[in-house]
């Protein structure tokens, strides 16, 4: 029942996504349908930035295919988020007590799809592989950036942290 209920929630986030035409890209091959976009988040104004050096982590908009991302939608309307200058795939994984952020492959598995929800004011990618934890700004400097994690968003709650337009 679960499942089919976070299926149902998934087509209508993708269905919100499509009429209010979000632009959303994942990585691997790129097709015609991918697109191609940064992520600024509302809380910091930093982008999403994948460096060779430091790996995920938000850092001043400046342009670069390090803070350009190919989003791919997946049949079910999840997303896979690959970074154009690394091509290592976003993703987050179980940790301990917590989940953490994960750049590489870009294997189509849950740990490296996000659902997408549309909000008035950006969007969230919560991970699919927990179902309940947000691509977020985590607070606190991180080689000249800040940090970016994934923290829990269930409920109807929409801290800025988590929130990226």
């Amino acid at each position: 029942m679960r499942t089919i209920l976070n299926r149902m929630l998934r087509l209508l986030a993708v269905t919100v996504l499509v009429a209010g035409s979000a632009t959303l890209v994942v990585a691997g091959p790129a097709s015609a349908a991918d697109a191609i976009q940064t992520f600024r988040n509302r809380n910091s104004g930093m982008c999403l930035d994948d460096s060779v050096d430091f790996s995920v982590r938000q850092f001043t908009c400046n342009n670069t295919e390090y803070q350009r991302w190919t989003v791919h939608v997946y049949g079910d309307g999840t997303r896979r988020l690959a970074n154009r200058a690394t091509g290592r795939c976003l993703g987050a994984q179980r940790s301990g007590s917590g989940v953490s952020l994960v750049s590489g492959g870009c294997e189509a598995t849950p740990a490296k799809s996000w659902i997408v929800e549309r909000l008035s004011n950006g969007v969230r990618f919560i991970t699919e592989s927990t179902g309940s934890h947000c691509l977020s700004d985590t607070g606190g400097n991180y080689y000249g950036g800040r940090y970016v994690g994934a923290l829990g968003c269930i409920g109807g709650y929409f801290p800025a942290e988590g929130i990226w337009y």
